[in-house]
């Protein structure tokens, strides 16, 4: 990972705790890190996570717009998910569903 990844994430855990506090508590809950999740995301560039579409989003926002975007694109991707996220980490399967299952509908 280069620098820009890690300051990525550090950045998206104060974000995370600002925007959105469920989310992060449910983090905090499972025993996981964000950052540990969105690190495995930008390394695989979301293959398997998200549809081809996407991933060509992805992509073009953050050459377009500038890495603050990767921060801003996986909130919102976070965001998208706070229902999921809160039922799986109150049944500790969260790592298993953040990582392992498709995103739909983003």
């Amino acid at each position: 990972l280069t620098a820009i990844h890690y300051n990525a994430c550090h950045c998206l855990e104060r974000v995370l705790q600002l925007a959105l506090p469920k989310v992060a508590c449910a983090f905090r809950i499972s025993g996981l890190s964000p950052s540990h999740i969105v690190k495995r995301w930008i390394n695989s560039c979301f293959l398997n996570i998200l549809p081809w579409n996407e991933i060509a989003n992805y992509i073009l926002i953050v050459i377009s717009e500038g890495p603050v975007y990767i921060v801003l694109y996986c909130v919102a991707l976070l965001k998208h998910l706070e229902t999921r996220l809160l039922k799986h980490s109150t049944q500790y399967t969260l790592l298993y569903d953040i990582l392992e299952e498709p995103i739909q509908g983003f």
